[in-house]
């Protein structure tokens, strides 16, 4: 039972940051084909689990649904190297950008 949704406008990666400093639980919507250049939501979409930000912050690690049954306890594991397509010279904020589509928080 979601009350409601609300559009913040904040930035993207900032929001992600606050929910989890807060122990929200934040889901992120993520592209399965990163390198084909193209996103389409109908057919590429994924939603993962982001537990935490690196402590380099450059990456978040995340809980994935599709892992194999043998890989389940490797997780948490990289957002960056399954779904980013890390760009030399953008900013870390720029690349976890692009590699996250949408969010949803979830807040108590």
């Amino acid at each position: 039972a979601i009350p409601f949704t609300e559009w913040t406008g904040e930035d993207p990666i900032v929001r992600i940051d606050v929910a989890l400093s807060l122990g929200q639980i934040v889901l992120a919507q993520v592209d399965t084909k990163p390198n084909d250049g193209l996103f389409n939501s109908n057919v590429e979409q994924h939603w993962v689990i982001i537990t935490k930000r690196t402590p380099s912050g450059d990456d978040y690690l995340i809980l994935d649904p599709v892992v194999p049954p043998a890989q389940v306890n490797d997780q948490p594991r990289s957002l960056m190297v399954k779904y980013g397509n890390r760009i030399a010279g953008q900013t870390n904020e720029s690349n976890l950008r692009n590699a996250i589509k949408s969010t949803i928080v979830y807040s108590m």
